[in-house]
């Protein structure tokens, strides 16, 4: 049976704010903030503005879930090792991946059906205004890295987990990873 559709869209606590520099109108071509506002935002002239409590229905089924850290380890871990697809079709969405440009380099980011690989970790990004998350699963030493923001993009465009995750993969492996792909659905989403 199917569970009865809630009432409101209140948040359940506890919950972290979720901030944004802009609009979604002033972002939607870019994340990059104008000259003069980056520079108000990194001097804190400007501070990004909270957007926990709007209705993220808009977004599809890319707002139709609140998770913890610890939920995206346990959806990270069954999107790349199996779990969510019968064996045949997981074996084949692991095996979609293509480089996302002809002239990309080896070590950069690959895509395939919904599922990306960044160097090791096969996984995905999003991002909603005011958050934004990197989850990646390497099934072979078995490492996963969960990141989350409460702020989707820096006044210079970059993603805030993203930029994080980068960093730690890199302190966990040892060599830089390839930056999380721009699926077409927003910065680095």
């Amino acid at each position: 049976t199917l569970a009865a559709l809630p009432q409101d869209s209140a948040i359940p606590l506890p919950y972290a704010n979720g901030y944004q520099f802009g609009t979604n109108v002033e972002t939607l071509d870019s994340p990059v903030l104008p000259i003069d506002q980056q520079e108000a935002a990194f001097s804190g002239a400007l501070a990004p503005t909270d957007w926990t409590l709007a209705n993220p229905s808009w977004t599809s089924s890319a707002g139709s879930g609140i998770s913890t850290a610890a939920d995206l380890v346990i959806y990270v871990r069954a999107l790349v090792g199996g779990g969510l697809l019968p064996p045949d079709l997981q074996q084949a969405r692991l095996a979609s991946q293509r480089k996302t440009s002809p002239d990309a380099p080896e070590a950069a980011p690959t895509y395939g059906w919904a599922l990306a690989r960044f160097g090791p970790l096969y996984g995905h990004t999003g991002e909603l205004p005011g958050y934004n998350t990197f989850v990646g699963h390497d099934p072979v030493r078995g490492i996963t890295v969960v990141v989350m923001a409460n702020l989707n993009a820096a006044p210079d465009g970059r993603s805030v987990a993203n930029t994080a995750a980068m960093i730690i993969i890199d302190q966990l492996y040892g060599t830089p990873a390839a930056p999380p792909l721009d699926d077409g659905e927003g910065p680095l989403e």
